[in-house]
């Protein structure tokens, strides 16, 4: 788990019904479709602002270690072996732990086992959860998939996903003259087994040669409606906004969670792709005099207008 500090991203869009089914709460969301422009010749930042359903939703019969036990749910049944999911903290004792989420791939019977201990971290017996399947490179993007696809990396455009240390995993579909294409790692020029999963809470790169076209990458699902804490770690992090519409830099919430100084070199920085290719700089400056608020490095002005994410 990534603990150097947590960003808290508020809740921008309200209501959620909810229905009892095998003795589980099963939540019903907003559905709503997205479409990203991915531009020839440049890195496309991709946040997944729409999300797989709510499968499971309960609360902790027991809470031991890495073991989270709700006696009302068998995930044998609810869930499918091999895949991953994502648990999600929505209703705590301690509501820091709110929006907090783990990946989960490992259950049996009436319990799941998270990679950190959240007990440790203040999780209780009655904190209420849910549990989604987590989206793979494989459903976003089609197989074959809808960016270009050859014979060689160098003709290719790549997908870059993000792993826990800060750095990348960059995937190519690999396209055959003879037999069916695959996914290939980049790196290793291996093809890919199974699913290749990507958290909701990470941003994605696509790589789009100039020799490529522009496409359209559509996805579906279900809005988000609560608040998301997400560990970032010293570096450079790749964060989707979560919601479809409605963030900016001010209503997110996320300025609390910065690190903020009177200068930029001290203080934590937030890029957003200007939609050409290149960034935008933003942090939240706390002067020595005067109120606090974000500012435009990339210009070197204060922030006028609110900037949506």
């Amino acid at each position: 788990m990534k603990n150097t500090i947590k960003l808290t991203i508020v809740a921008l869009l309200l209501g959620a019904s909810s229905l009892m089914a095998q003795n589980a709460e099963v939540y019903t969301k907003p559905l709503g479709v997205v479409k990203h422009t991915l531009k020839a010749g440049q890195f496309n930042l991709v946040g997944l602002t729409l999300h797989n359903p709510t499968l499971v939703a309960g609360s902790f019969t027991t809470v031991s270690g890495t073991t989270l036990t709700d006696s009302k749910v068998n995930f044998d049944s609810a869930l499918t072996a091999g895949k991953t999911y994502i648990l999600e903290i929505t209703d705590a004792a301690d509501p820091a732990l709110n929006g907090t989420i783990q990946e989960i791939t490992s259950w049996s019977g009436n319990a799941i086992t998270t990679p950190v201990d959240l007990v440790a971290y203040g999780l209780s017996v009655g904190d209420k959860y849910q549990l989604r399947e987590v989206a793979t490179l494989q459903q976003i993007f089609g197989t074959p998939p809808i960016i270009k696809s050859t014979a060689s990396v160098s003709s290719s455009d790549v997908v870059w996903v993000p792993d826990e240390n800060g750095e990348y995993v960059k995937y190519f579909y690999k396209s055959s003259l003879i037999g069916s294409g695959s996914w290939y790692n980049v790196v290793t020029n291996t093809k890919v087994d199974g699913d290749i999963p990507i958290v909701y809470t990470d941003a994605i790169m696509v790589e789009v040669k100039p020799a490529s076209p522009d496409v359209d990458l559509v996805l579906t699902g279900s809005v988000k409606t609560d608040d998301i804490s997400i560990a970032v770690i010293n570096g450079f992090n790749l964060v989707s906004s979560i919601y479809p519409v409605g963030a900016t830099l001010q209503n997110s919430g996320i300025a609390a969670d910065l690190k903020s100084t009177a200068s930029p070199t001290s203080s934590d920085m937030v890029w957003l792709p200007d939609n050409s290719g290149g960034f935008v700089q933003y942090y939240y400056k706390t002067p020595l005099i005067g109120s606090p608020g974000w500012y435009n490095q990339t210009v070197g002005a204060p922030v006028s207008d609110d900037v949506v994410l």
